[in-house]
């Protein structure tokens, strides 16, 4: 009697699973959807671990163009079962849809899709056929692998000659698909020349000469406290995307008020040369090597002829494209020797770690960026090596309620062998009309520069404000902050250019 007992009590408790299953399909079909949904979690509540619950309420949430909802069930039945092919394509393609292809080629790799029919380019850009060609890391005829999409990004980035552009996926014959690259070219050197005519500087820029993506970059500043000209020619090795070298001239006459030294006038001419490798999608590194001679007139410290060789290193630690996050890692070292007594060798490390997130499923508002830096020295280096935390047209480490010159002399921000600086941004876009767009947000900053008073900071300092970026696409943005002081409550207003 038992025997017969076990088996009539299993088909009762299937039969309400499948007849919940089979009710919540005809009522999608039938468009009524309140009802089909009231089904089917009926019979996922019935049967937890039955993939085919939420595989059929991410097809229902999908025909109501709730995406949100569809990714959550999806993403259910695939902890059900990680390689259903179905579940990973349908997942696969609501990321497509919402524009975000890494995610895309994630879970459609996972099917063993999306496999590329041919590779056309729309328009057909100026550039040696054999070095783009060398830059797509896929083939016709074969899967797009997540990978293989991400070292095409690393090595297009590298080039430098594409400051819009994207790998459309369109559908081909049968299951196969077309790769589209679409681009923009950087050809308006005239707007790269007067973009920081405002600010006393031109930045004569021409890219892709002839066609082999060689670059030069040059800057001139005739600014009286602080003239500068600087070149750069950079090109591709052996028409390899991957591999980079630079050649560079640095030459700057600047005047400097610093607590503590005084006004003196600094002199410096450097020159060197670089080359940066892309290894994969996620590591590359660079080398360097410079000469350099500087005079620090109307003043006692110490300057003459330098030698430095620099290594460097950028590694991707993580990469939820789904959730579109990335946290990008670098560090770098440089030694050298300064050829004055009272100087010698020296060395200078650096390390850095940044986050950036999107939380929007589609475009960039509310982009979030969070940032770590920290340096250090060993031995001793010329005044002007130090590391300077403030806002300074030549200087990158940004605290943002101080200003890094003082009546246009460089040496009122802090400074010190070593620093720790950390930064917070979010930018909403506010406007986006034709090639300009407008986006404004809030940002926290904070350091700590390690010198004995007054030039460093002697205690941790925390800026607070807002900031406009107004961008150029393809171009530059020019951005206009407003810092607050939390120590002492005084406030900075800059504007300057950001690439």
């Amino acid at each position: 009697m038992q025997a017969l007992l076990i088996p009539a009590l299993l088909l009762f408790q299937v039969a309400p699973v499948e007849d919940n299953l089979a009710r919540g399909v005809a009522l999608a079909r039938e468009g009524r959807f309140a009802e089909a949904r009231e089904a089917l979690e009926a019979g996922w509540k019935a049967a937890p671990g039955d993939k085919r619950f939420p595989t059929e309420m991410a097809g229902l949430a999908f025909r109501q163009k709730q995406f949100g909802a569809a990714k959550k069930y999806l993403r259910a039945a695939l902890r059900l079962d990680p390689e259903d092919p179905y579940a990973s394509e349908f997942l696969g393609t609501l990321f497509l849809l919402e524009g975000n292809q890494e995610a895309a080629l994630k879970y459609w790799n996972r099917a063993g899709r999306p496999r590329v029919r041919e590779i056309r380019m729309e328009p057909e850009p100026a550039v040696d056929p054999v070095l783009l060609d060398r830059a797509f890391a896929f083939s016709p005829a074969a899967v797009l692998k997540l990978e293989e999409y991400r070292l095409t990004r690393a090595r297009l980035e590298l080039l430098g000659i594409f400051p819009l552009w994207k790998i459309e996926l369109l559908p081909g014959e049968g299951e196969d698909f077309e790769a589209v690259f679409r681009s923009t070219e950087r050809r308006a050197w005239w707007l790269s020349l007067a973009r920081g005519v405002a600010f006393q500087t031109v930045y004569p820029e021409f890219y892709n000469l002839r066609g082999s993506g060689t670059n030069f970059v040059s800057l001139v500043r005739w600014d009286a406290q602080k003239r500068r000209v600087f070149a750069a020619l950079s090109s591709p090795i052996a028409q390899d995307p991957g591999r980079r070298r630079t050649f560079f001239a640095d030459a700057r006459n600047e005047n400097w008020n610093v607590p503590g030294l005084g006004g003196f006038n600094l002199q410096k001419v450097e020159g060197g040369a670089g080359l940066d490798w892309i290894v994969n999608s996620r590591w590359g590194w660079g080398i360097s090597f410079g000469a350099a001679t500087r005079r620090y007139r109307n003043s006692t410290l110490p300057g003459g002829a330098s030698l430095w060789s620099e290594a460097r290193v950028r590694y991707g630690l993580l990469r939820v494209p789904e959730r579109r996050l990335t946290v990008e890692s670098g560090a770098s070292w440089r030694v050298g020797r300064t050829f004055e007594r009272s100087l010698g060798l020296f060395s200078q490390g650096q390390a850095s770690l940044e986050a950036r997130w999107f939380p929007q499923a589609r475009g960039e508002d509310f982009a979030t960026t969070a940032r770590v830096r920290v340096g250090g020295t060993v031995g001793e280096v010329p005044f002007d090596s130090l590391y300077m935390l403030g806002l300074e047209r030549d200087n990158d480490l940004w605290l943002r309620a101080h200003i890094g010159s003082r009546n246009g002399q460089k040496g009122s921000a802090p400074m010190g062998r070593s620093f720790v600086l950390t930064n917070w941004e979010l930018d909403k876009l506010v406007c986006s009309v034709g090639m300009v767009s407008i986006s404004v947000g809030p940002f926290v900053d904070s350091g700590r520069a390690y010198a004995a008073a007054p030039l460093g900071s002697g205690k941790w300092l925390w800026d607070a404000g807002t900031q406009a970026k107004v961008r150029v696409a393809g171009g530059f943005a020019v951005v206009f902050s407003y810092g607050k002081d939390l120590r002492t409550g005084g406030g900075a207003f800059y504007v300057t250019l950001a690439p």
